[in-house]
């Protein structure tokens, strides 16, 4: 994988893990190419943001959603998910921007509002 954003790497983390429910720290770290160190950097900031729990065990540590209800904003497939990243690599200045922030919003955790 080439060079990404903390924050690209962290929407990249959030939807393995929402697509997994349950993963642990070294696959994260795999399937990112970073090491555990950053993967355990990344999941203390994004703590309180995103739905998701870490589990420190014997030998490594999981993470997994809060909640398995959890869906996202928008209704897309792995496949095009994986089509908008990959769009958003190719892209540069304002239109890279752009493809980000529609990134965020669709593959964003989907607020609950709880009337009362």
């Amino acid at each position: 994988m080439a060079q990404v954003s903390p924050y690209e790497r962290r929407q990249r983390l959030w939807l393995i893990v929402f697509r997994k429910k349950a993963v642990t720290v070294h696959e994260l770290a795999e399937s990112l190419e970073v090491c555990v160190r950053t993967i355990k950097y990344d999941l203390a900031h994004m703590t309180g943001t995103y739905p998701i729990d870490t589990v420190r065990g014997k030998y490594t540590d999981c993470v997994k959603l809060e909640d398995d209800n959890i869906k996202l904003n928008g209704n897309l497939t792995d496949k095009q998910i994986d089509f908008l990243f990959r769009k958003h690599s190719e892209m540069k200045g304002n239109d890279a921007a752009t493809m980000w922030e529609i990134i965020m919003i669709l593959t964003s955790p989907k607020q609950q509002i709880t009337v009362q």
